[in-house]
């Protein structure tokens, strides 16, 4: 994943930075392993077969505060409430209303 890449690379470039420009590195690679860790959660949202690993995926989301709007590193209250509908609400439904994204997975 890209976070992961970008992540590594600020860390190895941190080495070499000094005062400011070091902790500044290093505060970027955490955010960007923050965001790969919430991406792969949030691929799990969409790609779990069972309710269940659905439910305990965005539930990781939600304790990690990755749908929180304080900062531009989460995704936000709009795409909490688009995962929770995506939870609760039948494939049929999902298909009827969005006839386009069945080939992205949605069954």
């Amino acid at each position: 994943m890209a976070a992961h890449a970008r992540a590594a690379i600020l860390e190895e470039a941190s080495v070499r930075l000094h005062d400011d420009w070091h902790a500044k590195a290093r505060a970027a690679a955490v955010r960007y392993r923050t965001l790969a860790k919430h991406c792969a959660l949030r691929a799990a949202v969409y790609g779990a077969t069972g309710l269940a690993d659905r439910v305990r995926a965005w539930h990781g989301l939600l304790r990690d505060g990755a749908y929180s709007n304080i900062t531009r590193w989460t995704f936000g209250r709009k795409a909490a409430l688009k995962d929770l509908c995506y939870l609760v609400l039948p494939r049929w439904l999902l298909t009827a209303l969005l006839p386009d994204r069945t080939a992205a997975g949605i069954h």
